[in-house]
C-alpha cells in the first residue's frame, strides 16, 4: 500500500520530521516501510499555459496547433496530438530550455513545417502518473497562466508499505497516522466528519434495503445526494489520489475513493436516475447470486454469478459484487445528478472466496478480506458527506436508509503491569503502559498494577491480554528492551513420525535418494496411472481452490514424485532416485474429520534397463523397507504378493504390519510407464509410517555386543518359477535354526544352467551362538537345517 507524506502531515504534525525519520518509525513499530519514492519533483520549470487559440495542423488528421501563452510573454505556437486539448485550456508547458523529471530535454521542433516552442505535458511525462491518452487539463480558478506547476504539486515523499494480514486498520492513512503520531508522540487530528444539514426529499421515501444473507452482511448504510454539479474533484484531491497511484475518474467516484484511502472504509455508488424503478422506487437488496445471473462490470467484463457470491440487487437485477465491484449499468458518470451511496459491512471470508473464484481483486476486496470493522461504515458514509458539501455545496438527503446493525462497544481487555513486563522481558510501569495505549486511541482505566484496555473501533486484532502486551511494546520501541534469553521450558513430547524425521531421510539418503518435495494440491479430475496406497481413494476436493488444476488433495504421494520423474527425464538424467515423506488425506466416515496419514513414497528409474536389472532395484527397495524396520521399529513387517492397478503383477507386494496392509512395492507395468511418458522400467514404494514405527512403550537402546564371533555361510538354491520369496523367508524366521541371526537375498538368478521352469536363489545365513565359536561343520549342519526349511516351504534343491 502506498500513502503519501503530505496526507499523512495533513493529520500528524511532521514538522522536524524527515521522510527517513518517519521511515524508521513505522517500520519499528511493525509497519514496514519496503521502499520510498518522490512525487511531483523537479516540475519548477514547467509552468501552466493557457491555449488561446486552437485549430488542427495542415497535412495532418490528429495533431492541432495551440497558441499558449503563459501570462508574461507573447504566445506561441505549440503543436500537440492530444486529443482532450481545448480553447481555454490550463495546461502544464515546457518550454524550449526546460528538463523534464525524466531527465528529457525540451527544445524548438519543427513538426509538418511549423515551428513548435517546447511539449504541452501528459500525467507520464510530467512523472505523476501513467496516464498518456492526453495532456493534464485543470479548470479555470485552479491555476492562472504563468503559474509554475510545482506550486500545484508540490513535492511529496511516497511509502510502499507491507502491511500485516490481521491490520486492516492500516489500510488508509488515517491508520498509518495513528501509528506515527503514537511512535513520535504527537497528537494525531482525525478527518472532518461533522455531521452537515440534511436537505430535500427524504431517502427512505423512495429508497429501502433489506439484508436476505445476514450472515454475509451485518450493516448496510444507503445515503441519498440530488443535484450533483458537474466538474471534477479538486485539485488536492486528484493530486492525493495521483500520488498514490490512483487515476481520476470523476468528482464522485474520485471522493469516494478519497474517503477509502483516507479513513479505510470502501464506498460505493450508484447513479440513482439509472437503478429506480418504473414506480419510482429503488429496492435493494443484500442477497446471495441466484442460478444464471450475470453482471456487465466495470471492467466491460461480463461475468457469470455463482450461489457462493453476495450481490447488491437493486429492484431485482445485480447492480454490484459486493465488495468487489459494480455494474456498468448502474456506475456514476460526468451526467449523474442524483447519488446513491454504499457503506457496508462485508463477511471476510465471503469476499475474499468471492475473489478468488471470479479472479478479480480491488482496493475495496483488498480492505473487506481483512475483517474491516464494521464500525467503519457510517465514519466512510459521514467523511464522504462531508467532502461532498465543503467541496461541491452537496448536501444529503435526510432519513438515511440501514439494514442490519452495527456490533456493541468492544469488552475491555483485562491485564496487568506485571503480566506485560513478564511477555516483555522489561519492567514495565502501569503509568507507562497507559501512556503507550493512549497514544494509540486506547481508552484505558485501572487502578494499582491493573491496567483495562479498551481498543478503538477500528482495532479488530487486539482481543486478548497478549495483543495488549505487543501494542505496549510496539510503542515502547522493541529496539529499547533489553536481549534476554528466554526462560528454559521443558521440551514437549514430539510426535513419533516427526522424532524419526532425521533418521528416515538420512537412511534414504545413504541409499542413494534425492529427497523431494511435491505439491499436496492435485488435479481432481486427472486419473494417476499409480495410486499407491491411495487406490480407490477419492481426492478430497477443496471449496475455494486456486486454480481447476489444483482442486483437490493429494491421496497418495507416488503420483507427484513419478512427475518429479518425468521432468528430470525431460532434462536429460538417465538415473533418477527420489523419495518424498509428506501428508495424504483420506476421507474419513461419515460425519468424521479426513484422515491425514504420513507416507513416505521411493521412485527408482532408470531409462535404459531390462528385466534382471529392474529386478535388482525391486530387490533393494524392499531391503531399504527392511532397513527401516530393522533401524526404528521392534514390529514385523510382511510381504505378500499382491494386484496392484498400474503395477506389474508378478512383480508387486503389499507391506503389512500385524496383518493390516500399510504399504505396497512394485514395479509399474508397461502400461503406466506409457500414461506416464516415461522411458525404460521404474520401481516404487509407498510406506505409511504412522503406526508401526513404534517401540512398543520403550526408548530404543544400543544393541548388546556380540561376545563370539559370527559365521557367515552362503547357500545357493533352486526352486520352481512360481516360488514366492516372502513366504519362504517368514518359514526361515519361524522354523530356522536358533544359532541363524539373519538371512540376506544376495540375488535372483534367470538363466541358463538352471532346469526349465527353475529360478535361482541365494542366500547369505549369517550364524552365531552367543555362549561358543562355532566350526565349520557345525555351520555346515545349521545351513542343512535352512535348506530343509526351504525345502518344505518351495521345494528348494542345492545348485
Amino acid at each position: 500500500m502506498r500513502v503519501s507524506h503530505e496526507w499523512l502531515g495533513s493529520m500528524v504534525d511532521l514538522d522536524g520530521v524527515s521522510p527517513k525519520e518517519v521511515e524508521r518509525r513505522l517500520t519499528l513499530t511493525g509497519t514496514e516501510v519496503e521502499r520510498t519514492f518522490e512525487f511531483a519533483h523537479g516540475l519548477e520549470p514547467i509552468v501552466m499555459g493557457e491555449v488561446v487559440d486552437l485549430h488542427p495542423l495542415r497535412d495532418s488528421d490528429h495533431l492541432n496547433l495551440a497558441l499558449v501563452r503563459d501570462g508574461a510573454s507573447e504566445p506561441e505556437e505549440v503543436v500537440c496530438g492530444a486529443p482532450n486539448l481545448f480553447l481555454g485550456a490550463l495546461v502544464p508547458w515546457a518550454r524550449p530550455g526546460t528538463r523534464l523529471p525524466g531527465g528529457m530535454k525540451i527544445g524548438r521542433r519543427r513538426i509538418r513545417g511549423t515551428e513548435s516552442a517546447g511539449m504541452l505535458c501528459a500525467l507520464d511525462e510530467l512523472g505523476l502518473g501513467a496516464d498518456h491518452e492526453g495532456v493534464l487539463t485543470l479548470a479555470p480558478g485552479e491555476a492562472v497562466a504563468g503559474q509554475p506547476l510545482s506550486e500545484l504539486f508540490p513535492g511529496d515523499t511516497i511509502y510502499e508499505l507491507e502491511i500485516l494480514s490481521n491490520r486492516a486498520d492500516c489500510l488508509c492513512h488515517l491508520g498509518v497516522a495513528r501509528e506515527l503520531a503514537a511512535a513520535l508522540g504527537r497528537t494525531l487530528t482525525e478527518p472532518d466528519t461533522a455531521a452537515v444539514e440534511r436537505v430535500g426529499e427524504p431517502l427512505a421515501a423512495s429508497v429501502s434495503v433489506a439484508i436476505e444473507a445476514d450472515d454475509l452482511c451485518s450493516f448496510y448504510l444507503a445515503e441519498g445526494f440530488s443535484e450533483i454539479p458537474a466538474g471534477p474533484a479538486p485539485l488536492y484531491v486528484r493530486r492525493r489520489l495521483m500520488a498514490v497511484g490512483q487515476r481520476s475518474l470523476g468528482a464522485v467516484v474520485d471522493l469516494a475513493n478519497y474517503v477509502m484511502l483516507e479513513v479505510g472504509q470502501p464506498l460505493h455508488t450508484f447513479d440513482l436516475d439509472r437503478v429506480r424503478g418504473g414506480d419510482g422506487l429503488t429496492r435493494v437488496a443484500v442477497r446471495r447470486a441466484r442460478g444464471g445471473e450475470r453482471i456487465l462490470a466495470l471492467d466491460g467484463q461480463d461475468r457469470p454469478l455463482d450461489s457462493g457470491s453476495l450481490v447488491i440487487a437493486v429492484n431485482g437485477r445485480p447492480a454490484a459484487i459486493a465488495g468487489l465491484i459494480g455494474s456498468l449499468e448502474s456506475a456514476v458518470h460526468t451526467d449523474t445528478r442524483n447519488l446513491l451511496l454504499e457503506a457496508a459491512s462485508f463477511q471476510w471470508t465471503s469476499i475474499r472466496s468471492t475473489s478468488r473464484r471470479a479472479g478479480l481483486r480491488t482496493e475495496a476486496s483488498a480492505r473487506f478480506e481483512r475483517f474491516l470493522s464494521p464500525n467503519l461504515a457510517p465514519l466512510g458514509a459521514a467523511r464522504f458527506a462531508r467532502l461532498l458539501h465543503d467541496t461541491m455545496g452537496v448536501s444529503p438527503r435526510p432519513s438515511p436508509v440501514t439494514a442490519g446493525a452495527l456490533p456493541g462497544k468492544a469488552a475491555p481487555i483485562r491485564t496487568s503491569a506485571t503480566a506485560i513486563s513478564r511477555l516483555l522481558g522489561v519492567d514495565v510501569s502501569s503509568e507507562a503502559a497507559a501512556r503507550a495505549l493512549r497514544l494509540l486511541d486506547f481508552k484505558v482505566d485501572g487502578a494499582n498494577d491493573e491496567i483495562s484496555a479498551t481498543p478503538p473501533a477500528a482495532r479488530t486484532d487486539v482481543t486478548a491480554p497478549v495483543d495488549v502486551t505487543e501494542e505496549v511494546g510496539r510503542i515502547l520501541g522493541y529496539d529499547s528492551l533489553p536481549a534476554t534469553l528466554p526462560p528454559l521450558r521443558r521440551p514437549q513430547e514430539q510426535p513419533l513420525v516427526a522424532t524419526f524425521a532425521r533418521p528416515i531421510a538420512e537412511l534414504m539418503m545413504g541409499a542413494g535418494f534425492t529427497e523431494c518435495v511435491t505439491l499436496s494440491l492435485m488435479d481432481p479430475t486427472a486419473p494417476a496411472p499409480v495410486a499407491g496406497l491411495g487406490d480407490g481413494r477419492p481426492p478430497l476436493l477443496i471449496g475455494n481452490p486456486l486454480s481447476a488444476s489444483l482442486g483437490g488433495l493429494r491421496y497418495s504421494v507416488l503420483p507427484g514424485l513419478l512427475a518429479a520423474c518425468r521432468l528430470n527425464q525431460s532434462r536429460g538424467r538417465e538415473r533418477i532416485r527420489l523419495f518424498e515423506r509428506g501428508t495424504v488425506f483420506w476421507a474419513g466416515a461419515e460425519g468424521q474429520r479426513p484422515e491425514e496419514p504420513d507416507l513416505l513414497a521411493m521412485v527408482d528409474h532408470r531409462v535404459e534397463s531390462d528385466s534382471t536389472e529392474s529386478g535388482n532395484r525391486l530387490r533393494r527397495l524392499i531391503a531399504i523397507c527392511q532397513g527401516l524396520e530393522g533401524a526404528l521399529a521392534t514390529k514385523h513387517l510382511r510381504f505378500t504378493a499382491a494386484k496392484r492397478p498400474g503395477l506389474h503383477p508378478g512383480r508387486t507386494a503389499d507391506i503389512s504390519c500385524d496383518g493390516v496392509v500399510i504399504g505396497v512395492v512394485g514395479e509399474l507395468d508397461s502400461g503406466s510407464v506409457r500414461d506416464l511418458e516415461l522411458r525404460g522400467r521404474v520401481v516404487v514404494a509407498e510406506l505409511r509410517l504412522d503406526g508401526w514405527l513404534q517401540f512398543a512403550g520403550r526408548r530404543p537402546m544400543a544393541p548388546r555386543l556380540a561376545r563370539t564371533p559370527a559365521l557367515a555361510l552362503d547357500l545357493a538354491v533352486a526352486v520352481p518359477s512360481t516360488a514366492a520369496l516372502g513366504p519362504a523367508l517368514e518359514r526361515i524366521a519361524d522354523q530356522g535354526p536358533p544359532e541363524l541371526e539373519s538371512v540376506a537375498v544376495l540375488d535372483e538368478y534367470l538363466g541358463p544352467g538352471l532346469p526349465s521352469g527353475m529360478k535361482g536363489w541365494t542366500f547369505r545365513l549369517t550364524l552365531r551362538d552367543p555362549s561358543r565359536t562355532l566350526t565349520s561343520r557345525e555351520g555346515e549342519k545349521l545351513r542343512d537345517q535352512v535348506l530343509q526349511v526351504l525345502h518344505t516351504a518351495a521345494e528348494a534343491v542345492v545348485r
